[in-house]
């Protein structure tokens, strides 16, 4: 059998028995692929020392700790990360959160699916569950933002686990550098569909991750200030990149009209939420009258 070369990116902050508890099973995933030669770089943007101690403590893994100074958050990361892959030397890449608790199986899955799927140019992504509810978390989504069944087309890519081929990195680059924490795995994935890569889902669970709590701007219990300190403070998020995102991938009139909603919400989320009832109305109404 032929032998690869994989490097495994990561990013931690400051939760170390979260990142400890990814790790180990990530190692033991690892186990299981004994004709594919891993690497892992990893950025500490922390201050609480969780990537020495993993190198220290997990010495049996090919690992390379770099130093942040805080100010990374995952995009951020991940694309310093994808500048220091030796892309001369290696067949496959791979993002990973530190978040997941992953299967024995994991990892084995994702080549698995890749081998055996019909499509040349393809990207593998992980798909998780909750431990608590059971209910899908994270993976590739349509467009309505659930996950996808197998005859839907893909849409949203998340990030927590994905087998890239180095292909990529010639035909799209690195993550855009617009983005500082979230919306960077979604437009890497509309990117790539866009170059003409299928975006494919493993049929069983790789692990599992709980979902985010709700966000605090769309919280209408916050007050106004709060809700506004939520959407610009947390984890660099904009409503310019919010924008960004929606007009490259969406044209300009759904851009403006999203940019308009986030706004709308963050000032009076009930107001949105009368809005929306609205819409959903009108839009029963003339599916209603299509059909007569």
């Amino acid at each position: 059998m032929k032998s690869y070369k994989c490097t495994l990116l990561c990013c931690c902050y400051n939760r170390k028995k979260t990142t400890t508890n990814f790790i180990s099973s990530l190692r033991s995933s690892l186990r299981e692929l004994d004709y594919i030669e891993f690497n892992i770089l990893l950025l500490d943007d922390g201050d609480d020392n969780t990537g020495e101690y993993l190198k220290k403590n997990f010495s049996d893994l090919k690992m390379e700790v770099y130093k942040g100074d805080g100010t990374f958050f995952w995009n951020g990361g991940m694309r310093y990360l994808m500048e220091n892959l030796n892309v001369s030397v290696i067949d496959f890449f791979i993002f990973l959160n530190d978040d997941i608790v992953l299967k024995k199986d994991a990892i084995k899955s994702l080549f698995s699916t890749y081998s055996f799927s019909k499509q040349t140019k393809k990207v593998i992504s992980g798909k998780f569950i909750s431990k608590i509810s059971n209910k899908f978390t994270y993976g590739i989504r349509n467009k309505n933002y659930q996950e996808i069944n197998k005859n839907e087309e893909s849409f949203f890519l998340n990030g927590n686990l994905v087998l890239f081929p180095i292909s990529v990195i010639k035909d799209i680059g690195l993550l855009s550098d617009r983005y500082g924490h979230s919306l960077g795995d979604w437009d890497y994935g509309l990117r790539l569909k866009a170059k003409g890569y299928s975006l494919i889902m493993t049929d069983k669970a790789s692990g599992f991750c709980e979902p985010n709590s709700t966000l605090n701007w769309f919280n209408p219990s916050k007050t106004i200030l709060e809700r506004i300190n939520s959407f610009y403070k947390t984890k660099k998020m904009s409503l310019k990149e919010h924008y960004h995102f929606n007009k490259i991938h969406f044209g300009l009139f759904f851009a403006v009209k999203s940019s308009i909603a986030i706004l709308t919400n963050i000032i009076s989320p009930s107001l949105y939420k009368l809005i929306k009832k609205h819409e959903s109305s009108n839009s029963s109404r003339r599916t209603r009258n299509k059909d007569k």
